[in-house]
């Protein structure tokens, strides 16, 4: 089958980002980067970054064939924006959290690496012996951002120190010798494995003490993000509910975050529809009941409801979810 240019140049881009990002390409399931860590140094987020502009100029010098491609430069378009936006406002400064942070990727990439031969060991290997030079290079991007007036809320700074920590006294990297072990690797390599985990343990136990006694004492108080920060936030995380603005650039139809897909840029397109304006998603009027319009307002109507009168309150709601009942 032959690619059009669009989809030779998602193809290419894809490959290339791999190389700038191990994680994230062991996450898609693409081989060949499973022996190195992302560089969550500013000198990896510059070089991500920057491949990203050049990207994305590219991108825009090609023309769309039929409406697959149109539909692909629109939405790989608006997503290279995206990130590029939230870089250049600092977000990458300031990743600390329990959830999705560079610090807990570099953990779970473990878990999705293939552990079938020695050389699937080796690599696990490799990665354990560079875990402090990673987890070091985010440090340094932190203190970046604390010296900028960059910081995540104190909250979030104490509850990933408090994982970082979890990890380190439970000795988590430890389970990877034991599987070694189990699986019969050769006893040379065992000792690789178990020397990278001891260098593991101890460098996330560093890292807990650098975010619970250097960073959340200067880190902010308040969980509020404000009004520019939250508009990234909206550009980037906030998916099908928006793709059904008139504006959004796939006309009704979205990309979710599946998986690498051979002939989608990213995941399986689904059609969820046109709702309405983005001013009328987020703030109404609503004319049919099926939450697609006036989200601002459901979400006040259920925080009235519920009798919470601040979004921090409204956090702690306990949620009950209905058995599912097969038929």
């Amino acid at each position: 089958m032959t690619l059009s240019p669009i989809f030779e140049f998602a193809d290419r881009f894809v490959a290339e980002q791999s190389e700038l990002d191990p994680c994230l390409a062991t996450s898609r399931g693409i081989p060949g980067h499973d022996d190195r860590l992302t560089d969550y140094s500013p000198e990896g987020h510059e070089s991500r970054a920057n491949h990203m502009r050049l990207a994305l100029t590219e991108l825009g010098k090609l023309t769309p064939s039929d409406e697959h491609d149109r539909l692909a430069k629109d939405f790989i378009t608006e997503r290279f924006e995206t990130a590029l936006l939230a870089y250049d406002a600092g977000e990458w400064q300031r990743t600390v959290r329990a959830i999705a942070s560079p610090s807990t990727t570099l953990r779970s990439t473990f878990d999705l690496m293939s552990r079938e031969g020695e050389a699937a060991w080796s690599n696990i290997a490799a990665r354990l012996h560079g875990i402090p030079a990673a987890l070091a290079g985010l440090r340094q991007t932190y203190e970046n951002g604390r010296r900028a007036g960059r910081m995540a809320p104190r909250r979030q700074a104490i509850v990933a120190a408090d994982q970082a920590a979890t990890w380190a006294t439970n000795r988590w990297f430890d389970s990877l010798t034991v599987e070694a072990v189990g699986d019969g690797v050769s006893s040379t390599l065992q000792k690789h494995i178990r020397d990278g985990a001891d260098l593991a343990n101890s460098a996330y136990d560093d890292f807990a003490s650098y975010l619970r006694d250097d960073y959340a004492p200067d880190a902010d108080e308040a969980d509020g993000c404000g009004p520019e920060r939250y508009a990234i936030g909206v550009r980037t995380m906030l998916g099908a509910a928006l793709a059904r603005a008139t504006e959004a650039p796939g006309r009704g139809w979205h990309w979710g975050p599946e998986a690498h897909h051979p002939q989608l840029p990213r995941g399986e397109r689904v059609e969820v529809g046109t709702a309405g304006s983005l001013e009328q998603i987020l703030f109404g009027p609503g004319h049919t009941a099926d939450g697609t319009l006036n989200l601002v307002g459901a979400l006040r109507r259920a925080m009235a409801t519920t009798g919470y009168s601040d979004l921090k309150e409204f956090q702690r709601v306990e949620v009950v979810v209905s058995p599912y009942q097969p038929h």
